[in-house]
C-alpha cells in the first residue's frame, strides 16, 4: 500500500508534533504545518508553532524546519 503525498506529510507532521511533546517539554500547544514545497521534490519544509516557557514565562515561538533526502533536518 502506498501513501499519497498528502497522507506522508499529514504523517510527517503528526510524527514532529508527537517528537516535540515527548522530548522538549519547554514548549506546549505545539502545532506543525507543512509548507509549499518548491522545486526540490525530495525536499520538505514545515512551520513549528508554540508557546515556549523559560522561568515561568510563556512567549510564543516559531521556528522552520526543512527536511532534504539525504535525512539532513535544518530548525531555524
Amino acid at each position: 500500500m502506498r501513501l499519497s503525498l498528502h497522507d506522508s506529510l499529514q504523517q510527517a507532521r503528526a510524527a514532529i508534533e508527537r517528537f516535540i511533546e515527548a522530548y522538549e517539554p519547554r514548549l506546549s500547544q505545539v502545532r506543525v504545518v507543512s509548507l509549499p514545497r518548491d522545486h526540490d521534490l525530495l525536499r520538505l519544509a514545515f512551520a513549528i508553532e508554540g508557546l515556549l516557557e523559560v522561568d515561568g514565562i510563556r512567549r510564543p515561538v516559531s521556528f522552520s524546519a526543512n527536511l532534504d533526502g539525504s535525512g539532513q533536518v535544518k530548525v531555524r
